[in-house]
């Protein structure tokens, strides 16, 4: 919920979440907003999960890009055998920051259903105007199930998170973030030369390459395979269907 970003504990801190399943992987969703500094390199630290370095010199802002903007960062890790996860916040500048916590199992972290979960509540959920696929949470013009797709909140702008295009080689490239596995999802690259006439598959576009973010979700880049010297204008997009 976009509330989640107005309050924070700030300092070294230390978290225990007990009560899960021993030696499981599990999705561990981590929430900030720099709701203070109004530049980067004001607010620095480190992230240890169960005693492992995940996040080195960690800056909200700089992530963000803007004051008041939530961030989220997403790691995979296995519960110790004492079926917990520790999380810590260690300072390097100012004060280490955390604005909220969530631990999710991987076989229940694919599907748009567990999305409206962890972001609405319950009376939102049984409002379609608000949580459904097609609806805008939070009104900047992109749908609840493009923020899902992308990997961000519904209730925070996620421009960061967009696909972007660039000319690589004479060729179109389009960058995206793709949940991996896609779950209930399907991504499909298309090209066309008039906005009107899509096409796309083999032949006509191909991945260059997949890069893992944070064991749930990766970065791919995919090619126009028609250059674009002379051969009038090109578009590129990704269409994202549930």
């Amino acid at each position: 919920p976009q509330a989640v970003y107005k309050t924070n504990r700030f300092g070294n801190s230390t978290y225990t979440l007990g009560g899960l399943t021993p030696a499981e992987s599990y999705n561990v969703r981590l929430h900030f907003s720099e709701n203070y500094w109004d530049a980067a390199a004001k607010r620095i630290f480190h992230i240890n999960i169960n005693g492992t370095r995940v996040a080195s010199s960690f800056d909200i802002f700089a992530t963000a890009g803007a004051r008041y903007k939530g961030v989220i960062r997403e790691f995979t890790a296995e519960a110790s055998a004492g079926g917990q996860m520790i999380v810590q916040f260690v300072t390097v500048l100012d004060n280490a920051q955390c604005n909220g916590i969530e631990i999710r199992s991987l076989t229940q972290a694919g599907t748009y259903a567990s999305f409206q979960q962890q972001h609405f509540s319950a009376a939102q959920i049984a409002d379609p105007l608000v949580s459904g696929a097609s609806a805008d949470a939070n009104g900047d013009g992109i749908k609840n199930l493009l923020a899902y797709a992308f990997d961000a909140s519904p209730w925070v702008a996620i421009t960061p998170n967009l696909p972007t295009a660039v000319v690589t080689d004479g060729r179109l490239n389009i960058t995206f973030i793709r949940r991996n596995p896609p779950g209930d999802l399907t991504y499909t690259v298309e090209v066309s030369g008039d906005l009107n006439a899509w096409s796309s598959g083999p032949g006509v576009t191909t991945e260059v390459s997949s890069v893992s973010r944070d064991g749930q979700t990766e970065t791919v880049v995919v090619r126009d395979d028609s250059g674009i010297a002379g051969a009038g204008p090109r578009f590129i997009r990704v269409r994202v269907t549930n």
